[in-house]
């Protein structure tokens, strides 16, 4: 029924008791256990009304269409990819040219205050007509408001034709017939991943050719662009055929072992190009790094640089020093060497020199990147007082005669 809220033939004795004002083929008690379209079944409850809905049943044969000899005209044929391309088999769909079947109602935009009820309820939309044999009996629509297979076209809300695309759409309604139904779903696509590639590069995905049409499709992709046929690249939609083949296009990402995704979208199905960047080479060189220079400290006292952070690898590096020892992020000063990875925070330590004004270094080395803790002892404090010193006497020597003393060496001053 045009509202669908039959499922069977025999619910017709509503309206033949309703609307007709007949007495119906059922019993008064079976038709009112059965009355509810959609509820209980009529069917094998009245011998007529079985054998009416039998008949009605065996019509599925219609007069030769006096538009068709042969194939489909060429005007026709257009109409057809037009037809596919709008959408239109989505409801007008298989060979029949509905989905009744499917239980499936439709608002194409027609639904008014006028156009009544469903199963004394709010009318959500209407059973898809058959288009075989739409050329012979005009008026269309629900409320025959279109008076020509052009008129009802142009009622359908969202689609959108030119006028040269309106009539070959109504060329092929008044020639269609069951052999002439549209399928522009393909077979299931798929691209392989490209992996371990390099950043910021320019990638074509491997070819591949759709198949399973019978009629053109809408093409459109996201994040990329696409290729048919070997033609040039295009992000805009366009229009596949079957037998055409296909290629993605992107750029891969800047950063490493990351994906990026382009989607191509046929009809209803899509399929993915995704690309995998390399993986980061392994980098064991940290970025320079130095310790500040300490002085004025006391002799053989210990002496700790100040912390720095290791930067600039990805991979565990090797540590070691020489002369004198380090810790890691806080851990116990060692000789030993062992690895350290980016972030960790490394310091070292000495004793300082015996020494007044000397200085001790210790290298620690990273990955190859050394640096040099140097620390200085304070100076020595200034002595002005002497070690003891004498001078030898002299006798028997002339009176009033000038001596020299011999000389003595001044020492333990600084």
């Amino acid at each position: 029924h045009w509202t669908g809220n039959f499922d069977e033939v025999q619910d017709f004795e509503g309206q033949i008791r309703s609307l007709s004002l007949g007495t119906g083929l059922m019993s008064q008690a079976d038709f009112t256990a059965t009355s509810e379209p959609l509820g209980n079944p009529k069917a094998g409850l009245s011998a007529d009304l079985d054998a009416l809905a039998a008949y009605v049943t065996s019509l599925t044969d219609m007069p030769a269409n006096p538009n068709r000899s042969g194939a489909l005209s060429s005007i026709a044929e257009s109409g057809r990819d037009q037809f596919a391309l709008a959408g239109c088999h989505s409801c007008h769909s298989g060979t029949a040219f509905t989905d009744s079947n499917s239980g499936l109602r439709h608002d194409v935009g027609t639904i008014d205050s006028a156009s009544g009820l469903r199963l004394n309820g709010i009318l959500d939309g209407f059973d898809t007509p058959t288009l075989l044999g739409a050329w012979q009996h005009p008026p269309y629509m629900h409320d025959g408001s279109a008076a020509t297979i052009e008129d009802a076209v142009q009622q359908h809300s969202g689609v959108t034709l030119s006028a040269p695309q309106l009539t070959e759409v109504a060329a092929f309604v008044r020639e269609v017939t069951s052999s002439d139904s549209v399928d522009n779903s393909p077979e299931a696509i798929a691209f392989n991943t490209a992996v371990n590639q390099p950043l910021s590069t320019l990638l074509i995905s491997d070819e591949i050719v759709v198949t399973g049409m019978n009629a053109p499709a809408n093409i459109s992709v996201s994040s990329g662009a696409y290729s048919l046929n070997g033609g040039a690249f295009t992000s805009t939609d366009g229009v596949i055929r079957n037998g055409d083949s296909l290629r993605i296009r992107h750029t891969s990402a800047p950063q490493y072992s990351t994906s990026v995704e382009s989607t191509v979208s046929i009809s209803d199905i899509s399929a993915t190009f995704t690309s995998v960047t390399e993986a980061e080479p392994i980098d064991t060189v940290p970025n320079p790094f130095s310790f500040s220079a300490q002085s004025d400290l006391a002799r053989a006292s210990t002496a700790t640089s100040n912390t720095v952070t290791i930067s600039g690898i990805n991979a565990a590096s090797t540590i070691s020093v020489s002369s004198g020892t380090f810790n890691v992020n806080d851990g116990a000063f060692q000789e030993a060497s062992t690895t350290v990875s980016s972030g960790d925070q490394v310091s070292v330590r000495h004793t300082t020199s015996s020494e007044y004004g000397t200085s001790t270094t210790t290298t620690l080395t990273v990955g190859g990147v050394s640096a040099d803790f140097v620390s200085t002892t304070e100076s020595e404090p200034a002595d002005t007082e002497p070690d003891t010193f004498s001078f030898a006497s002299v006798t028997d020597v002339p009176r009033n005669s000038v001596q020299e003393s011999s000389s003595t060496t001044i020492s333990g001053i600084n």
